[in-house]
């Protein structure tokens, strides 16, 4: 059975997103959830903890998720020549898409603290460590 492409929408962000009732949809807005607004609501109110780690030979995958919302994301996190690098797993997203749409603006907005998390969370298990020389390694 075709739907139609508002039910499509409808059915792609409820992951994401709370449902505005009907009755309170501005004249312009068309769906049953608000990405713009639950998208700032999110980064607004984002409290990232790292829930999970997953160690690929000094390769560091970090679930990060947001204590606030059913946000949540894998940063990898590695070191290369002495220097710490990190960058979210997911980087590629469809602009078609709706979820990964409101997944890769979450993402750019909150990179920065979440890598943080990430990073204490990595010193804390005992996976990497900084010298006295600000070079990082793995243990």
């Amino acid at each position: 059975m075709i739907k139609s492409f508002k039910d499509f929408i409808n059915e792609s962000l409820r992951d994401y997103m709370k449902p505005v009732d009907r009755d309170d949809l501005r004249p312009d807005q068309e769906f049953e959830y608000d990405v713009r607004v639950d998208a700032d609501e999110i980064i607004s109110n984002f409290k990232p903890i790292a829930t999970k780690i997953e160690n690929n030979d000094g390769f560091f995958s970090v679930l990060i998720e947001d204590e606030n919302s059913n946000f949540s994301a894998w940063l990898d996190i590695w070191v290369e020549n002495d220097d710490l690098n990190g960058d979210w797993n997911q980087d590629t997203f469809y602009l078609n898409d709706s979820k990964d749409m409101i997944q890769k603006r979450i993402q750019d907005e909150v990179f920065e603290e979440s890598e943080s998390v990430a990073i204490y969370k990595l010193e804390e298990e005992g996976l990497i460590y900084q010298d006295k020389n600000g070079e990082w390694f793995n243990k």
